[in-house]
């Protein structure tokens, strides 16, 4: 089975707002529409198994908030700004029961009104055989559970990985590598099959495409309303 959350705080109080709670501008999801199409992108690409069925309850946690009556940037910090309550119609809450198309079963639990929480995204997949848990602040660990021999921890390592991996693992083992690194391993392969004139190079995982991006966007209309709005 596979199990994850993604929780942050910056819509946790009456007087955060956004345009995306707005259903005019947003479509007919909030939080589901934008971290959810992100985190079930990651599992699809990480499990390499599709999303076939989902089931979801959504939340308004927050119905009435304070808009402000000037124009905001997203994480802004307001002080005296004059604003108007409005009711809010899109969830800042959801949790989506899903089914691969392996027949594994998963959970997804997202929020952006969890206090404390920026932006703690985190997957779990459970095999027959051992467990694998990554957490997106401790972007460089990946946990793997046994039963009968103790637990393991792989620090990313350009030595330890398997050869279509560890071209990704730029630095010695205990450099730590981040968010913007990711990007630029991804803009690498990008040009690596321009130089190549439209070429996958051999070391290149699934690299995301315009058919990737068609086979999700036709699988979320199927999906029907947790992604109908549109992806963030």
């Amino acid at each position: 089975m596979v199990t994850g959350t993604w929780f942050q705080d910056w819509l946790s109080s009456e007087t955060d707002y956004t345009w995306r709670l707005t259903r005019a501008e947003s479509g007919e999801s909030n939080i589901s529409a934008d971290l959810g199409s992100h985190w079930f992108d990651l599992v699809q690409f990480a499990t390499g198994a599709h999303v076939t069925e989902v089931l979801a309850d959504f939340a308004t946690l927050i119905p009435v908030r304070k808009k402000p009556t000037r124009q905001v940037l997203a994480f802004e910090r307001l002080t005296d700004v004059p604003y108007e309550e409005v009711k809010i119609e899109l969830e800042d809450y959801s949790a989506i029961l899903f089914r691969l198309d392996n027949g594994a079963p998963g959970s997804f639990t997202t929020s952006q009104a969890t206090i404390g929480r920026k932006s703690d995204t985190e997957f779990q997949v459970y095999g027959s055989r051992c467990s694998y848990a990554w957490n997106h602040k401790r972007s460089n660990e990946l946990w793997i559970g046994h039963r009968d021999t103790p637990n393991e921890t792989l620090i990313e390592s350009p030595v330890l990985q398997s050869p279509e991996t560890a071209g990704y693992a730029s630095l010695p083992t205990g450099h730590p590598l981040g968010y913007h690194d990711a990007m630029l391993n991804l803009m690498r392969d990008f040009y690596d099959v321009v130089k190549a004139g439209g070429n996958e190079p051999a070391r290149s995982l699934a690299r995301p495409t315009f058919r990737t991006a068609g086979r999700r966007c036709g699988s979320c209309r199927r999906w029907s309303s947790p992604t109908a709005g549109g992806h963030g």
